[in-house]
């Protein structure tokens, strides 16, 4: 498979259990280099969302409750109350903005790696041999070009997810 346009890459329809996303990502490196800010602001945001999810809204609940439902010896006046009770809608902004960045993000960037790939991938198949073209189907070409770039775009996804 030398002398095809996808000897450069690696046959990802044949991962299996030893190949793993991360061996994938390894090599296409490349791709993820220029887009580097990018991937770790939506890493950020990704985990921003997360921390915000799992640890400052079980507290704030926690807090909330406890302040507003339990303390009956204390008196709160009427901006208090709103002051306590708009922590958690506060806090589901917080979380929806930083989810939906994290997810936006993290889609803006496959679709970059995937539009590279098939860049080069163009590029090479404009260097080959009039007699490749005669032993390849059309149809296989196209199914590897689309399947290998969707299924790269889909492996920054789920790791970053």
């Amino acid at each position: 498979m030398k002398d095809t346009p996808f000897a450069q890459f690696p046959d990802m329809s044949k991962a299996d259990d030893s190949q793993t996303i991360r061996e994938q990502l390894a090599f296409f490196g490349k791709y993820l280099k220029p887009h580097k800010k990018l991937f770790f602001f939506a890493v950020f945001c990704s985990m921003l969302y997360g921390a915000a999810g799992g640890a400052v809204l079980p507290l704030c609940v926690q807090y909330v409750y406890k302040n507003i439902f339990e303390d009956t010896t204390t008196t709160y006046s009427t901006w208090q109350i709103v002051g306590i009770a708009s922590t958690l809608p506060a806090i589901f902004v917080f979380i929806a903005v930083f989810g939906f960045l994290g997810a936006y993000l993290m889609t803006v960037l496959g679709l970059r790696v995937s539009v590279n790939i098939r860049q080069d991938l163009f590029e090479k198949l404009q260097t080959m041999s009039l007699s490749f073209f005669s032993k390849k189907s059309t149809g296989d070409m196209l199914t590897r070009i689309h399947i290998d770039a969707g299924k790269m775009q889909f492996a920054i996804l789920e790791v970053a997810g």
